[in-house]
Order: structure tokens, then sequence, then C-alpha cells
């Protein structure tokens, strides 16, 4: 009977520790310490975790017959919305009888991607993706086989940037069973915002006088709260007036893609995509500057719909015409850090 109990207390402890052995930490509470770990400097770059998720490239001697293959079946071009004449992209997971197919379309930059199943001898088969949906990633997303913390996995990542701070993986790894139960990784960065440039109309004594007022309304549009531009009751009539509604002619204070004024001169930066106003999320308001009221643009800089990596800030006398504007300001992005990093697993 001793004998039995003690049997039955081993038994029990040898489960235990396979229990403890089986429950090691996934893939993305892993890539989460080491994030942690990461000094501030490390954040200063749109990739801060390519250390430990490594893209896997082609093998030296060259696509292979299956990549060859995949890579010109119209069947599989189908699957990802590639036209005839465009060229697919092809992944082989190194180590697994698995591919990946992509096609990048659009202004959005749109990934559709699918996997495949390729044996010697076997009709090829359409693999369910472990991170499902199946869905095209747009504007920064994207989905590729890598080795993470140097195992095969797929990760469909959305890494964080300045501009968009909050940055989110999501990865399954390969094992010899399979692919593992997938993970997400998220991340949050620290940002502030610093003048870029400024564009002032000759002889505006406001331009100078209005920084501190364009890097408020700046700092309160990306922070998601109420823009506070001192607004005080005695507005003119000639200050609601404009703003209800605002003139929409191209260069004036409603356009909704409002070019950033720049007064002739030239744009310092060279980059299209910050010297106008997105039309997603542009705001219109009165702002006290000394003793007088003027109309306010502020809101990311973009084209159409799109957003870019600036925050943009114009200044006009009413009624807002477009030979109204007399300042503009710029504003960019600065990564300081990590704020949080966080694993979750996925419901299996």
């Amino acid at each position: 009977m001793r004998y039995s109990l003690w049997a039955a207390v081993t038994c029990l402890g040898a489960l235990a520790g396979q229990t403890t052995e089986a429950a090691e930490p996934s893939l993305c509470a892993r890539l989460a310490d080491e994030a942690r770990r990461l000094p501030t400097a490390a954040w200063d770059g749109s990739e801060p975790l390519k250390r430990w998720i490594q893209p896997m490239r082609p093998s030296r001697g060259g696509a292979s017959a299956a990549t060859k293959a995949l890579a010109n079946d119209p069947i599989w071009r189908d699957k990802v919305s590639a036209p005839s004449a465009d060229r697919v992209g092809v992944q082989h997971l190194q180590g697994a009888p698995v591919y990946l197919i992509d096609f990048v379309s659009g202004t959005a930059h749109c990934q559709q991607y699918v996997l495949a199943e390729v044996r010697e001898g076997q009709p090829t088969q359409e693999l369910e993706s472990p991170l499902q949906p199946n869905m095209a990633l747009c504007m920064g997303g994207w989905a590729r086989f890598a080795r993470v913390m140097n195992q095969p996995a797929l990760v469909m990542g959305d890494a964080p940037s300045a501009s968009s701070p909050e940055g989110e993986y999501r990865i399954a790894g390969w094992t010899a069973r399979g692919w593992a139960p997938s993970c997400r990784l998220k991340l949050r960065l620290r940002t502030r915002l610093t003048p870029l440039q400024r564009f002032c109309a000759p002889e505006a004594a406001v331009c100078a006088q209005g920084q501190a007022v364009a890097f408020r309304l700046a700092t309160d549009s990306q922070a998601g709260s109420a823009v506070d531009a001192d607004l005080a009751s005695g507005q003119p009539q000639e200050v609601l007036a404009a703003l209800n509604p605002p003139l929409r002619d191209p260069g004036a204070v409603g356009d909704s893609n409002l070019p950033l004024p720049t007064f002739g001169a030239k744009d310092s930066r060279g980059n299209d995509m910050r010297m106008q106003f997105s039309n997603s999320s542009a705001e219109r308001l009165p702002v006290l500057i000394g003793d007088r009221w003027w109309l306010a643009v502020v809101g990311r800089a973009g084209i159409g719909w799109r957003v870019g990596d600036a925050v943009n800030v114009a200044l006009f006398a009413p009624p807002g015409r477009a030979a109204d504007a007399v300042a503009s300001y710029q504003f960019g992005f600065e990564q300081t850090g990590l704020l949080a990093a966080t694993a979750v697993d996925d419901p299996r």
C-alpha cells in the first residue's frame, strides 16, 4: 500500500513536470521580454525587433522548381488577384513543404497572400493560414515567412513607428508537428512632436507669434483630446461666419485636400506626402493669437485619405480665402522609447 502511494505521487510529479514543460513561453512572450530589455536608442527605427524577426531569404542556388511553378501557375495567381502580366512573390518556409504566394497592389500597397503545401508526387494543396482571416494587408501591414527567435514561423506584422506608435505582430511558429498555436505581440511606443519647418507670408508678424499656438494645436490633435485654442467668448462675427461653413475653394480654409501654404518658398524636405492635409482628420477652428482672432486648420499631412508622417497647421485671416493664408507650420514625430510590450496567446 505504501509502495502504491509512492508510485502515485511519483507519477503525479512526472505529469506536473510535463505540464510545466508544455507551458513554456510563447514566441510572443519571449519577444516581449527582449523588447523590454532594449535600450531607448533601439526604438529610433521602424523594425526594432529585426534581430529576432529575420525574414527568410531565397536559397543561394536560386529559385527552386516548386517556386517557379507556383509563380507561373494561373490558379495561384488568381487566388491573390494578380493580373497575368504582373509578377507574384513566392516564399518557402525552410524546413517545411509550405510556400507563401503573394501579390502587392494599389496605392495603399495591399498585400494578398495564400499558403500552399507542395509534396513530391502529390497534388499541390491550399493551406488554411494559422493567422486567419486571410485578408488583404494594407498601409504598412505584411505577412511573410521568417525565423523568429531562430524558429521558422509565419509572421503578420504592422510594426510601430513614430507616426503610428501602436504596432502588432501575429506569429505562428512551425514545429515537427506543424503550426504551433499562434500569438500576438503588441507594442506601444512613446513619441513626441518636434518642429520641422514653417512658412510665412511676407510681413506676417503673426507667423512667429503663432508657433507656440500651432504646436499646442498639433499636440492636442495627436493626443486625441479636444483641441484647445483659447476659445474664449466674444469671437468676432466675421470669424464665426467664416467657419459656418468654411470656404471650400481650392487653397481656401475649407479645401478638403488643402495644400500647405508655402508663399512661394520651397519645401526643404522634398516630401510630397507632407505638403498637404489629408482629408481624413483636419479640424478647422478659431484661434486667438495676441489680440486677434484667426482661422486655423490642423491635421495630419497626407494625400486624399492616406495619412502621412507629419502634422500640419495653417493660419488664415477671415474669411479664409487662399489669399488670406498668413502662416503654416509642420511638425514631425520622434520616437523616445518603448511604452509597453504585451504578449497574448490566441484562442485555440
